[in-house]
């Protein structure tokens, strides 16, 4: 996807599509099927599976299903290399990595800034794949000027968050250390991060086309958060980074996700896979569906996927 056309997802609805799949888990699981590329890779080992975490492989609760955790077993059993591709940070991804992940598996992090190899769990032990970072100085001045009211924020690849004042739980992970704009400017960053709480999401989508974001990316979240990475860096490109430096073929990408930092990575993908609740602008830019994370959508899409190579993720 272009930079321009990024711009263009502020007018889809943010609505959650109608239409998904639903219906037990055997349901599901025929459902995606029907759904599955008929070209796949002879050989499972040739499978790469990008997954989202909130709304996707995470519940409500921040949990992990049972069969969720069967599904990731079994996905490495059969050799499948899986990433978990985030918005969040390195360190607001490393909860989940000790619960979920395990020597071999990737994390994408920051919408692409920053992807990890796992080298370890116990302990937790990571090696860097590839970093994407940009001086903020102009980003942050120019929003400095409109955000009067808002909080500015940088994420230091790895390490910490610099804020002009603290974040919320729910809208940063990591350590903070606050201090004024002007110790924010020059330190290369991976992303950066602007809230203005009392505009509602689609006043933050005008500022970003106000102030002609060329020099970077930019998503919008539901809590009124604008997320800017590096020009050109989304997780879709770190995805295909990825899967050029593992030498697997482009038919054998799998990408899930339920939000608008999930486009370019559904669009990279040979099958684009919309959760259930998904936004419609987010589901028009998928191949396919999946029901929702309630339903253990994914896991009924691994069984589909594996079933194809006669494999079961329910034993």
């Amino acid at each position: 996807m272009a930079d321009n056309q990024i711009e263009q997802l502020a007018a889809f609805s943010h609505q959650a599509a109608p239409g998904a799949p639903s219906g037990s888990f055997v349901d599901l699981v025929m459902r995606a099927r029907q759904d599955l590329p008929a070209n796949l890779p002879a050989d499972p080992h040739e499978l790469m599976v990008a997954l989202d975490i909130d709304g996707t492989i995470v519940q409500v609760d921040g949990t992990l299903s049972p069969r969720m955790m069967r599904a990731f077993r079994a996905l490495r059993e059969a050799g499948v290399t899986v990433v978990i591709a985030s918005g969040r940070g390195l360190r607001g991804m490393e909860a989940l990595c000790v619960m979920a992940c395990e020597p071999g598996d990737y994390l994408v992090c920051a919408n692409g800034a920053l992807t990890m190899r796992v080298d370890s769990v116990a302990p937790l032990q990571l090696t860097e794949v590839s970093r994407h970072e940009f001086t903020p100085r102009e980003a942050l001045l120019a929003l400095n000027e409109v955000l009067t009211e808002g909080e500015l924020a940088v994420e230091v690849a790895g390490k910490y968050s610099k804020v002009t004042a603290p974040f919320g739980p729910g809208e940063m992970t990591g350590e903070q250390i606050i201090c004024p704009l002007e110790e924010m400017l020059d330190e290369p960053v991976i992303r950066v991060m602007a809230r203005r709480p009392k505009v509602n999401t689609d006043g933050l989508e005008q500022i970003a086309e106000d102030l002609g974001l060329h020099w970077v990316t930019y998503t919008v979240g539901p809590i009124s958060l604008l997320d800017m990475a590096p020009k050109g860096v989304n997780k879709g490109t770190a995805l295909e980074e990825l899967r050029v430096r593992l030498g697997l073929p482009e038919r054998g990408t799998f990408a899930f996700g339920d939000g608008w930092n999930d486009v370019q990575m559904l669009q990279w993908a040979s099958c684009g896979v919309a959760m259930g609740d998904a936004p419609q602008g987010v589901v028009d830019q998928a191949e396919v569906r999946a029901g929702t994370v309630a339903d253990d959508g994914v896991p009924a899409w691994v069984q589909a996927i594996l079933g194809r190579y006669g494999l079961d993720t329910l034993k």
